[in-house]
């Protein structure tokens, strides 16, 4: 039993448990099962893509040429609003066209300059419905056309089951707005091929019915309730006046997926998953038949238990050491300031999203609160749905430009897109990948010394380095000698599998070798059934290799067992005095991070500050005088101290480049 998005599927296992008495588990490679009967009844939650090579010749063809030159020519100098849905009332044209009039009711402005164009499809199966939607639909069209005259709306009925594609796709590319406004809707993909006919071109925005099967699944849409007419038209004017950036933004959050997911690949995927359940249930019934009937009746119970994570037990303890929040004080900022004030070798250890920017949570409507209007270069979508601001990021760089200082950014973030975030900010060190990869500051080619180039070829922890060149630094990574494309082997139809069965999810190979499984842009509550289920499978399939699976706020990672942040951490630690061509101890050290991964950053400067005690009589100058570990967020951790948001690390990093400016 298939389903496009979550809810309808939650409603069938809800009624299927409480109307029929069945349970129902989760099976391996991402799968709902109901017992029914003896057998496993498959239930799957999976959107139907397009095939993007069959509109790929339908836009490069002369019928699709001609249509297109001939709205635009009809259209000139207007902007378009376009719609197509099949005349029903759940359909919501009526609702469509009464926001349109709101909207040009209360904005005279665009009388002129914006035109709606609806298409409607009457194929005759529903007769009833089809003739009374298409009185309502004409009798609002002629109401807008008597009040602001006959141009305002293009509304046309095609007695087809769909509208021919060449004239789809012109319509496509010629509006700068798409609107479905469905009471209630299945499958639907033209706003699928609206998105990707834009590709390419000047990017549009989709307006989407919160209660279709396409508004859960896109991530760039802008979500409406029908029935609210009046916030539908404020919608409207604000895809009408958006930026061109944030169009961009947001096509690029939809196009990877709508690109990657077409509609053959979901056949084969529904098609294995079948052969799959067909070989489970029979040696299901095969097993059963050769267990005694109490062993029978112990094994569906160990069955019907789903293997879950508890977050609880996660925030309570962590590399089993139980997290307290025993003398856990609110940092200070004065404090800071003084000692970084009597201070000369300073070291800063930065978590990137969570603590330098915000992290979008990952609630119920996460996708309504996305914005991609704040990053600088929209092809940046981060995957934990980070949230670039630029003031921020100015001040870590005037921080680093003290020569006292040392600053670096540790983060989940690939190398390629933190040194895009970074790119103006040489001064920064950055290690990427939960520190599988870093660069020190200012460590272009051209600038290596001979001491530098001798430190990258260290040992660390049993694993060797190695650099590479890349986005105009050196890069060294940490090498434990772990062959990925066996990992890979393993890993990838796993993962594979699950992303099928996850609207929205990703699968990232990273240029250091890990690899990563995203759920930020799928729906909130699958997408952590889906995290904890794939890191099941991928525990035990991972077992003879030296990586594991680690779950990262809204991902799942696959990297060294031996590796964390703390590694990186502590040789930072170790090294930046020689580095920066110093010597002696660093004296002033702050870390502030915010999640399970960065715990290793705060135990690993404990454990740094521990090795370097200062014995009985040697001189005090030799030894770290400040450091603070930092959380953000009141919780159980390592950290000695706390701060309440982002904001009070902007405005502690803000003070003391204020203290650098002025000495």
């Amino acid at each position: 039993v298939a389903f496009l998005p979550l809810a309808p599927a939650r409603h069938f296992l809800n009624a299927c448990k409480r109307l029929l008495g069945l349970s129902y588990q989760s099976r391996q490679g991402g799968l709902m099962g109901v017992e029914y009967k003896g057998r496993t009844v498959m239930v799957v939650m999976s959107h139907v893509g397009i095939e993007p090579l069959v509109l790929d010749d339908a836009l490069g063809g002369d019928e699709f040429q001609r249509a297109t030159e001939e709205l635009q020519k009809k259209f000139q100098n207007k902007k378009v609003i376009c719609g197509l849905d099949v005349l029903q009332r759940l359909s919501g044209v009526t609702l469509k066209l009464m926001a349109f009039e709101k909207l040009l009711e209360e904005s005279p402005i665009y009388r002129d300059q914006v035109v709606l164009v609806q298409w409607c499809l009457r194929p005759g199966s529903r007769l009833k419905d089809e003739e009374r939607s298409s009185n309502e639909a004409k009798a609002v069209v002629e109401r807008i056309q008597q009040k602001f005259g006959p141009n305002q709306v293009v509304y046309e009925e095609l007695t087809n089951k769909n509208a021919p594609l060449h004239q789809r796709l012109a319509l496509w590319t010629t509006a700068q707005v798409f609107v479905t406004s469905a009471v209630r809707d299945g499958l639907n993909l033209w706003p699928l091929e609206y998105i990707y006919a834009k590709r390419g071109r000047e990017p549009g925005v989709v307006l989407a019915s919160e209660f279709s099967a396409c508004g859960c699944l896109l991530n760039g849409a802008l979500r409406i309730n029908p029935f609210d007419v009046a916030s539908v038209a404020a919608t409207m004017d604000q895809a009408l006046s958006m930026a061109e950036l944030e169009r961009t933004g947001r096509m690029s959050r939809d196009l990877p997926y709508i690109c990657s997911r077409n509609a053959a690949l979901w056949t084969r995927q529904v098609l294995a998953d079948m052969w799959t359940l067909a070989g489970t249930n029979a040696k299901d019934l095969q097993a059963e038949a050769e267990l005694s009937p109490d062993a029978a009746k112990q094994r569906k119970k160990r069955l019907s238990q789903v293997t879950a994570l508890e977050e609880s037990s996660m925030n309570k303890t962590f590399g089993g050491h139980e997290m307290t929040m025993v003398g856990f004080e609110k940092l200070s900022n004065a404090l800071v300031k003084a000692a970084y004030q009597q201070t000369q070798r300073r070291v800063f250890l930065f978590d990137y999203g969570g603590t330098l920017v915000e992290t979008e949570g990952l609630g119920k409507y996460v996708k309504r609160q996305a914005s991609v209007l704040l990053q600088d270069d929209p092809q940046v979508a981060l995957a934990k749905g980070q949230k670039r601001r630029k003031p921020i990021i100015d001040l870590v760089k005037q921080l680093a430009s003290d020569p006292n200082n040392t600053v670096f950014v540790i983060s989940a973030v690939q190398r390629e897109r933190l040194a895009k975030v970074f790119r103006s900010c040489p001064e920064v060190g950055l290690a990427a990948s939960n520190g599988m990869t870093y660069t020190w500051p200012g460590d272009s080619p051209e600038s290596a010394s001979g001491e530098q180039q001798t430190l990258r070829s260290s040992m660390v922890e049993g694993g060797g380095e190695s650099t590479q060149i890349a986005e105009g630094r050196v890069w060294t990574k940490f090498d434990y000698g772990i062959d990925w494309d066996e990992v890979k082997d393993v890993a990838l139809p796993i993962l594979n599998r699950i992303t099928a069965h996850t609207n929205g999810s990703v699968v990232q190979l990273q240029e250091a070798g890990g690899i990563s499984w995203s759920h930020f842009n799928a729906d909130p509550e699958w997408g952590q059934i889906m995290a904890k289920q794939l890191l099941g499978e991928l525990e035990e399939a991972l077992q003879p290799l030296d990586v594991s699976a680690q779950r990262m706020g809204s991902s799942v990672e696959i990297m060294p067992r031996r590796l964390h942040k703390g590694v990186v951490v502590r040789r930072i630690l170790s090294d930046q005095l020689q580095y920066r061509g110093g010597g002696g101890m660093p004296d002033f050290v702050l870390c502030i991070g915010d999640d399970a991964s960065d715990e290793f950053m705060y135990t690993s400067v404990n454990a740094f500050l521990a090795d370097h005690a200062l014995p009985h009589g040697e001189e005090e100058e030799s030894a770290v005088k400040f450091a603070f570990t930092c959380a953000v967020g009141l919780k159980p951790s390592h950290a000695n101290m706390y701060v309440d948001s982002v904001d009070d690390v902007e405005s502690l990093v803000r003070d003391l480049v204020a203290i650098s400016n002025s000495a």
